[in-house]
């Protein structure tokens, strides 16, 4: 069994990695084609080594589902031409069994896939490449922490200060019963440096004023404001993300973004899985008159749709028509369903 199993891993490991290297090669080729312009201006090789080196990842994210479902397609194909399916299964190999090892291999694919992704292309600036400009760092912002309501002003996330800091504090009812300002806060290791400022308590109709005095204060007095905002959430590690979209949801501010990278990381994982079931009944199911020819074609059409009901549901959590989790697994659950729907024509 163990024969039967390295025998179809090498055989699908050689489809896909032939299928993986020929299309990301034919993508970086029109790549290449387009930035040779880029070699003419000023510092022109560097440009043009980064634009190439950034655009990899994206070409390896973009073709490695089709390179799968070619991959499985081709790997069953073979077998089913030259009748080895059927010599394992008249040896009592299930088609479970026959599966298994491709299915093995995805999950070390799955695992290149989200390393390519999260580290790979923040590693080669291709993150950089999807949008044509830097967003700009917010001077002031919001953030609602532990029932109380800050805002800074002046912000400089270099050197971790700002001008001011106000602070609304809320009673049982969400009732104001006080305001804080204070100046010239810096953040330091383990807490926070804060200048003179004013508070005011809110009693009924009494009102209090009294002066702060400069303090040095624990960490968790305010919310964190100098954590750096992705531009690009689906290409950061997966810790990343789930520290941004704490905060977010910590400092009541929209996460809907960070939340949907989250699911659409997820989903590119389960994207490698979908495709290899995808591809069986036009492999392994199809018997000795397979087409080889035909299964290439089909793997091409299909990744290619593939990808363009992704970006249709894409558009349509843009347009917040969609819930971050339906729009990024919706079109895996439908490619699954269709693949398991062929499986069973096949079988009956």
């Amino acid at each position: 069994m163990r024969q039967i199993d390295r025998y179809i891993t090498k055989e699908f490991v050689l489809y896909f990695a032939s299928c993986q290297l020929s299309l990301v090669t034919i993508a970086l080729t029109f790549v290449v084609l387009g930035e040779l312009d880029s070699l003419n201006q000023p510092e022109g090789a560097r440009l043009f080594k980064e634009a190439v080196l950034a655009a990899i990842p994206l070409l390896v994210e973009l073709t490695l589902p089709i390179a799968v479902l070619l991959g499985t397609i081709l790997t069953f194909t073979s077998l089913s031409k030259t009748s080895e399916s059927i010599a394992m299964q008249a040896a009592g190999v299930s088609l479970l069994q026959m599966i298994r090892p491709v299915l093995w291999a995805g999950m070390v694919i799955a695992l290149f896939s989200y390393f390519n992704q999260s580290y790979l292309a923040p590693w080669w600036g291709a993150e950089k490449k999807l949008g044509f400009t830097q967003p700009e760092d917010p001077k002031t912002i919001w953030r609602f922490y532990q029932g109380r309501l800050f805002y800074f002003t002046g912000l400089d996330k270099h050197d971790l200060t700002a001008k001011k800091v106000g602070e609304v504090v809320f009673g049982g009812d969400y009732q104001v019963i006080g305001l804080n300002r204070f100046e010239a806060v810096t953040q330091l290791e383990g807490g926070w440096q804060v200048g003179p400022g004013l508070g005011l308590e809110i009693d009924q109709d009494k009102l209090t004023y009294q002066d702060l005095a400069p303090a040095r204060l624990d960490e968790d007095a305010m919310p964190i404001a100098f954590n750096p905002e992705l531009p690009h959430p689906k290409y950061a590690p997966l810790e990343t993300v789930l520290a941004n979209l704490r905060i977010k949801i910590q400092g009541a501010v929209n996460y809907s973004e960070d939340l949907f990278a989250l699911f659409q990381k997820l989903s590119g994982l389960l994207t490698i899985f979908c495709m290899m079931i995808l591809a069986l009944p036009f492999s392994l199911f199809s018997g000795r008159q397979a087409n080889v020819r035909a299964g290439i074609v089909i793997a091409i059409v299909l990744g290619f749709v593939f990808w363009l009901v992704e970006q249709v549901f894409v558009s349509l959590f843009e347009a917040q028509a969609l819930s971050a989790f339906v729009a990024a697994f919706a079109t895996n659950g439908m490619f699954l369903a269709l693949g398991l729907f062929l499986i069973g024509k096949k079988l009956n």
